[in-house]
C-alpha cells in the first residue's frame, strides 16, 4: 500500500466519524434552534420535537 493510499483511508474514515457524530447531534442541534427561535420571533416548535404527555 502506497503512502497516499493509506493517506486517503484515513481521510475517508475521519469523514465517517465526523459525519456520524454531526447526525447523532442533529435532534439536540435542533431543539435548540428552535427554542431560539421560540425566544427571538415567537415561533411554536414543532411537533416532532415536542415532548409526548
Amino acid at each position: 500500500m502506497e503512502l497516499q493510499e493509506q493517506v486517503d483511508n484515513a481521510s475517508n474514515y475521519a469523514i465517517y466519524a465526523l459525519a456520524f457524530i454531526a447526525g447523532y447531534n442533529v435532534d439536540k442541534f435542533l431543539k435548540k434552534i428552535e427554542a431560539l427561535s421560540k425566544e427571538i420571533f415567537g415561533i411554536d416548535t414543532s411537533r416532532a420535537s415536542q415532548e409526548e404527555g
